[in-house]
């Protein structure tokens, strides 16, 4: 999948240093488009593509576009936004089976806020 031939690269790197914010967005939105289209069928398909767009392009362009905003902070002021942590989220998401991917609201352990947001 392309994802594995994205993250590839950003994992070698955070072995040397964290990821930055930006970085495990765009990890994130990545898993995300790739689980979804990958999994969702029928109406649920439909409204994503809908939102996101039809082809994992167009659907990374779109969610970065939305959620990953130069400047934009992903925690509370005062909180720290731990990005090891969310490209393990990024990293549970992609290997999440399709059964789990296909529920409303369906995010892994690892992506809890408490967990990518704390002191």
């Amino acid at each position: 999948m392309r994802f594995a031939a994205l993250l590839v690269p950003s994992f070698v790197i955070a072995a040397a240093c964290a990821p930055s914010v930006t970085d495990a967005c765009n990890a994130y939105a990545t898993a995300f488009c790739s689980r979804n289209l990958a999994c969702l069928t029928g109406s649920d398909l439909q409204s994503f593509e809908g939102v996101y767009g039809a082809d994992q392009d167009s659907c990374v362009t779109t969610y970065v576009n939305d959620t990953c905003k130069s400047g934009q902070a992903p925690c509370p002021v005062g909180i720290d936004y731990d990005t090891n942590q969310a490209e393990q989220c990024a990293t549970d998401y992609q290997n999440s089976s399709c059964m789990d991917v296909s529920k409303p609201g369906f995010q892994p352990d690892s992506c809890a806020t408490d967990k990518v947001c704390h002191n």
